[in-house]
């Protein structure tokens, strides 16, 4: 039998086998992949919004919504920013990839640090899924996560503060398959406005 390892809205963005079980003991990543950004507008797994012809890839990478994605979401935006030449911008891409993982973590996952996977009931488990993509000097990191109430409400949480605080500019958006997505842009300090 084929496993189906993206999430369904159906499933409340749990990853299921292609029977619609639940998956048991998938590790922490279950989809990685550099996508183009010709053909197909760099879409993979739909929960993004497409991106336009002129970028020129994109990684793509969904976590099980455990404390392991925000290690694992940093060092691909990491990663990213070295592998695209903005060796400058590896630091706060780290920073601000962390710090939306873990709000989506703390809103839909497990964010306990001390979790076994045997202690994790897998029909409850979310995902999360962090896209870096390069736009001129500078890396938009996207995080979707299952929940769809935008990060707009004030108080802010720590998490979004940070965020404003590292990156040019940021914002979120509902999707289609159902969550939402939470953007920010990072650019050189002398480009920064906030």
């Amino acid at each position: 039998m084929a496993t189906h390892l993206e999430p369904s809205p159906a499933t409340g963005g749990r990853i299921t086998a292609a029977d619609s079980r639940p998956i048991v003991g998938v590790g922490p990543v279950t989809h990685l992949g550099t996508l183009p950004g010709r053909g197909s507008g760099g879409v993979v797994s739909g929960r993004f919004t497409p991106l336009p012809p002129a970028v020129g890839s994109a990684s793509e990478v969904t976590l099980l919504a455990l404390h392991t994605a925000i290690t694992i979401g940093a060092q691909v935006a990491r990663i990213a920013a070295r592998l695209w030449g903005l060796p400058y911008l590896e630091h706060v891409a780290e920073q601000v990839a962390a710090h939306l993982i873990a709000r989506a973590v703390e809103t839909t996952g497990h964010p306990n640090p001390n979790s076994r996977y045997s202690d994790i009931d897998p029909t409850t488990l979310a995902v999360v899924s962090i896209r870096v993509h390069r736009r001129a000097d500078a890396l938009i990191i996207d995080v979707w996560d299952t929940d769809p109430t935008a990060p707009d409400a004030l108080p802010l949480d720590q998490h979004i503060t940070a965020v404003g605080a590292l990156a040019r500019r940021w914002n979120s958006y509902p999707v289609p398959c159902g969550g939402k997505v939470i953007w920010a842009e990072i650019a050189p300090e002398d480009q920064r406005t906030g």
